[in-house]
């Protein structure tokens, strides 16, 4: 359910359709095949493959650091990374944020983003809890988080006025839920068009999970859109 790695590897592999895959496989996750195992495993690793995948074409599309600085100042915020996958988002917002809690349903992203954390050095101090879930819980704790952000992973969520009934539960009084994900259309990247919700679709989902003052931007991104839901 939470973010893929054909977003870290942009198209250097052909991704599965999500329908039809067995059951034992996360529709956002890849198969083992397309992992090297010993990146999560050997404790001799020093990670840099899947580094080096996550950097690869994606900053100039996905725009990371446009996308932090619209969120505002994070200084004094407690922020849940949804599907938090290798951590791209994660280690920036952890570097702007008071605490991260990075969520997945991959215990082996969550080791990972343990390794990146340890391997940074103490003066930054980064704030970094992970998370494990399951596919239909978000596992945040009641008006945890100030901010909850969820990037190309919203499309892969069942049953989501429920999901998003419970995100809203996690969320502060005045907080915020933002959204990135791709529009519903050809594009160079993401996933095929029928894998993708247009916004309007989104907005009638969060106003049944209790979301109020949804807002879209449609313009800052090239290939995507920003949802935001406020508490």
């Amino acid at each position: 359910m939470y973010r893929v790695l054909w977003i870290i590897l942009p198209w250097l592999i052909a991704l599965p359709a999500c329908t039809g895959q067995d059951s034992q496989t996360s529709p956002n996750h890849p198969p083992d095949s397309l992992i090297n195992a010993s990146l999560f495993t050997d404790p001799d690793s020093n990670f840099i493959g899947l580094e080096e995948l996550d950097s690869r074409d994606r900053e100039n599309w996905q725009k990371p650091q446009m996308v932090i600085t619209r969120l505002g100042d994070l200084s004094d915020k407690v922020v849940a990374d949804i599907g938090a996958g290798t951590g791209y988002f994660t280690m920036r917002l952890a570097r702007k944020a008071r605490r991260v809690v990075a969520i997945d349903i991959e215990q082996q992203f969550l080791d990972y983003i343990n390794r990146r954390v340890e391997r940074t050095p103490s003066s930054e101090r980064l704030q970094v809890e992970t998370r494990l879930t399951q596919p239909n819980d978000p596992s945040l704790r009641p008006e945890e988080a100030d901010l909850v952000l969820l990037i190309n992973t919203y499309s892969f969520i069942a049953d989501r006025v429920d999901y998003f009934s419970k995100v809203h539960s996690g969320v502060a009084e005045g907080g915020r839920l933002v959204i990135v994900d791709f529009r519903k259309e050809p594009l160079p990247v993401g996933p095929p068009p029928e894998e993708k919700l247009h916004w309007d679709q989104i907005f009638l989902e969060l106003d049944s999970a209790g979301f109020s003052r949804l807002e879209v931007d449609t313009t800052g991104l090239d290939y995507q859109y920003t949802v935001t839901a406020h508490r």
